[in-house]
């Protein structure tokens, strides 16, 4: 039987069992709510399992709350203050009874984490009237301990759902204020597959099993009299590693590539091109990566050599990151997923249906045309591109690249503007120029420049 005080080393168990089954950021927290520690907002994964930190869950903090948004790597709540706009919004969003659920004294906290930009610190109105908040990025949220009632907070010990911001379907009467700067780019309707982003879910319910909710507000920042033992670094500290560290990295880096070059030559070729020239390994900016980096490759190779590329990116620098190998997949499929349909969102709908009438390879083709035409660095609309290069992108011999570009020409998609010529001995080849001729969107993130042989 559990306790009704849980010990302060119970407390701390939890908290750090919090953050290796959730990858979240969590902090102490107050029996009135607030935080108990200055500078939360700056917490991350190895500040807050410091002694300085440990040491303040007791009988003054005896709540764990997690830092969401970008602090948790995406993990976010949808705070519900009423059992009402609770359940109209379940009505719209069958996904909730799959995801990470907690209660406190009213209402409840939805949990996802979201692939993509992840939104920030918003008021939730229905029908005129405040029901709660989404808790992003600027908030933090109480999944455990004693809500000021008395009573403990539970779960329903689901792992949370993965997915994107715009997969939430927000119910006629429902206002969110503002969740993205209003520069930000809206990436339209992305219908993508939910995944679980944790093979297992926090023991949220250590004690307890009363189905009772967080209400909290979020707080600024309390004044705290002994600001060095809180251990808070600024987002401007470095991160310091051990040589025994750094010679890890140093093995799985030189293995990974080895393997990677004889076993997938041509997949290494483009993972120099696209993804070293482009993107650096640096310690919480794995799922960073993953966002920029899939919709940027989406547009210039195949989703084989996607998950090729993106596997071996975490198979190199795996020493810095907290995630699995599986865990870093799923969410690259995922976000393969989602770039997938906005692509196709993206298309007027005669365009569409004429993209998704042919076979994958000529599709991937015409991504990469589409998106070489965009950029227009020859000319508006026009590129150079050879079948050699694009058989590397696609993992196809020449011929079957080169009948894939004769396919788009057949449709009248593309039109040669100057004939390339055959690499021969002691000649440079010259790649074939083409126009692109349907409509052309917004170039995306500039592409290598492909290489000028036949």
């Amino acid at each position: 039987m559990t306790p009704l005080n849980p010990s302060p080393e119970q407390i701390r168990s939890v908290a750090m069992k919090l953050v290796e089954t959730l990858n979240a950021t969590v902090i102490p927290v107050r029996r009135d709510k607030k935080p108990g520690m200055a500078g939360w907002q700056n917490a991350t994964q190895d500040s807050c399992q410091r002694p300085g930190i440990l040491n303040r869950y007791g009988n003054d903090c005896p709540s764990i709350g997690i830092v969401t948004g970008d602090p948790s790597y995406g993990l976010c709540s949808i705070d519900f203050d009423t059992g009402e706009s609770l359940a109209e919004f379940r009505k719209h969003n069958p996904w909730v009874s799959e995801t990470l659920i907690t209660r406190g004294a009213r209402g409840a906290n939805i949990w996802i984490r979201i692939m993509g930009p992840c939104p920030r610190l918003s008021r939730i109105k229905w029908k005129g009237k405040a029901c709660g908040e989404l808790r992003g990025t600027g908030g933090y949220t109480i999944v455990w301990g004693v809500h000021p009632s008395g009573i403990r907070y539970t779960a329903n010990e689901k792992p949370p759902l993965q997915m994107c911001y715009e997969q939430i379907t927000w119910p006629e009467g429902f206002q969110v204020a503002q969740p993205f700067p209003p520069t930000a780019n809206d990436p339209g309707n992305l219908p993508t597959p939910y995944h679980p982003s944790s093979e297992s879910s926090a023991s949220l319910q250590f004690y307890g099993s009363t189905p009772l909710h967080d209400s909290m507000r979020v707080q600024g920042p309390e004044t705290s009299p002994d600001r060095k033992s809180q251990e808070i670094p600024t987002s401007t500290d470095p991160i310091t590693f051990t040589a025994e560290q750094i010679l890890e990295h140093q093995r799985a880096f030189q293995e990974a590539s080895f393997e990677f070059q004889t076993t997938n030559p041509d997949a290494a070729f483009l993972y120099a091109r696209y993804m070293e020239a482009h993107y650096d390994a640096q310690p919480h900016e794995r799922n960073a990566v993953i966002v920029e980096a899939v919709p940027f490759l989406y547009r210039a190779i195949s989703e084989t050599h996607i998950l090729d590329l993106l596997r071996h990116f975490w198979r190199c620098h795996h020493p810095l990151f907290r995630a699995t190998e599986r865990e870093h997949m799923a969410e690259v499929t995922a976000m393969l997923d989602a770039v997938r349909n906005t692509f196709l969102n993206e298309l007027p709908p005669a365009e569409r249906q004429l993209y998704l009438n042919e076979e994958q390879r000529v599709q991937t083709t015409y991504r990469i045309c589409r998106d070489l035409a965009a950029l227009g660095k020859v000319a508006p609309g026009v590129f150079f591109l050879s079948a050699s290069d694009l058989a590397i992108r696609l993992g196809v011999d020449s011929q079957q690249a080169y009948r894939a570009l004769q396919r788009l020409r057949t449709l009248g998609i593309l039109r040669i503007e100057k004939p390339g010529e055959p690499r021969a001995k002691g000649v440079s080849g010259v790649a074939t120029t083409y126009r692109w001729t349907l409509p052309l969107p917004e170039p995306t993130t500039p592409a290598a420049e492909p290489a000028p042989a036949h």
